[in-house]
């Protein structure tokens, strides 16, 4: 069973994106849009969890 919660202090939905459910997410993004911090800052503050690339894939498939 997955108990894992957001990171946000009080905030009990389940991660979405890089520690965050889709609401903390998409303010976060609100604040990066507007210019009042970026995710490097919040990455290096421990507020937000570092990316977590997918391996690059194979699309050739498409185009064959």
């Amino acid at each position: 069973m997955n108990t894992e919660k957001c990171l946000v202090p009080g905030c009990k939905n389940k991660p979405w994106s890089r520690g965050l459910c889709n609401t903390d997410y998409s303010a976060v993004r609100r604040l990066i849009k507007a210019g009042k911090t970026t995710m490097t800052a919040l990455e290096q503050a421990g507020k937000v969890k570092p990316a977590i690339r997918p391996a690059r894939r194979d699309n050739s498939w498409f185009i064959k």
